[in-house]
């Protein structure tokens, strides 16, 4: 069980599970009470303050879960406005450490409307804005406004990083186990193939086939399987044949072993019928490489006239002669 970080200003709640308390407390904060619940259920160290000053609350974008459009709704702001004038006690916001706000950016504009000088607050040690943006996840989540697909996936692959079960996860966000589930091998499958240094064909492969390879738990026939299966897209049966396959192989050696028969089994007979594939950095090259080359024997043209950007331009230049010898070699 979490530990307040200070003594809070009001008598402190009683954990849910223990049943009514005896000794009131400040109605916001009872209002807030599955707030402060949810806060001791992930275990982190918290204070409750019934005034946090406004004008210090700030909000720094890496820590938002929502999307700037969605963050602050106008007509919920007058909604919001209306209310508090008329009385209506709000839960309190969620802040990470003292002043940087994590939830609560709709409250806090409604008191700002009417000159409100404090709000109430828990003040949460997160341990970093990764965390503190998955927490405020699961509180939108809470309160019924949902948040869209592409903030809850964001939400998962940072639980993902901190070991939540795909079950906890779902639990929270309010999504299907499966969802949740496609996200994690998608998000594995990203990062295998950025330590295995995959070509961008084989890293771009729609999300359905990174879920099926991303099964293959050795990186070697991982890596050949995925660079096979880009090259020649086959139909799934085959894709889902191999990869059940290489599961049951007894080494990597008969996993490689079954890649190279699959990719003889689906390389097209004969010569072939279009011209090999080429990569976005490869078409990009070709744009560029042609444009340079027509200022040969026009070199003084790229002199740069400003002594004191010439140090910097020469340096690019240079980086370019080693990038040209790298791709010569490369190719010898």
């Amino acid at each position: 069980m979490p530990t307040p970080i200070l003594e809070p200003t009001s008598d402190p709640v009683a954990d849910p599970e223990e049943g009514p308390m005896a000794t009131p407390v400040s109605d916001a904060r009872q209002v807030g009470i599955q707030v402060e619940a949810k806060i001791r259920e992930w275990n982190l160290d918290y204070r409750y303050v019934e005034e946090v000053a406004v004008a210090d609350l700030k909000v720094i974008e890496g820590s938002q879960i929502r999307e700037l459009e969605h963050r602050v709704n106008p007509i919920q702001v007058a909604e919001y406005v209306e209310q508090m004038r008329q009385g209506v006690v709000f839960p309190p916001i969620v802040l990470w450490n003292d002043t940087m706000i994590i939830d609560g950016n709709t409250r806090i504009a409604a008191a700002r409307t009417l000159r409100r000088k404090t709000f109430p607050a828990f003040q949460v040690a997160f341990p970093n804005g990764d965390f503190a943006k998955a927490f405020a996840a699961t509180l939108n989540q809470m309160n019924g406004r949902r948040l869209s697909t592409e903030e809850a996936h964001e939400a998962a692959l940072t639980l993902f990083k901190y070991d939540h079960t795909e079950d906890a996860i779902a639990r929270e966000l309010g999504y299907s186990k499966s969802q949740i589930a496609n996200w994690r091998r998608e998000a594995e499958y990203a990062k295998r193939a950025e330590r295995m240094r995959l070509s961008t064909d084989a890293r771009q492969l729609p999300k359905n086939i990174q879920r099926k390879l991303v099964q293959i738990s050795h990186d070697a026939p991982l890596s050949a399987a995925a660079e096979v299966v880009a090259k020649y897209q086959p139909k799934a049966e085959g894709l889902n044949k191999l990869v059940e396959d290489i599961k049951k192989a007894t080494s990597d050696a008969a996993a490689l072993e079954l890649v190279e028969t699959a990719k003889r089994e689906w390389a097209p007979v004969g010569p072939p019928p279009h011209r090999p594939s080429v990569s976005k950095e490869m078409a990009q090259a070709k744009r560029i490489v042609p444009q340079i080359r027509s200022f040969l024997g026009h070199e003084v043209l790229l002199v740069e006239p400003d002594d004191l950007k010439r140090a910097e331009w020469i340096a690019a230049w240079r980086d370019i002669e080693r990038l040209a010898k790298q791709v010569i070699a490369v190719h010898g």
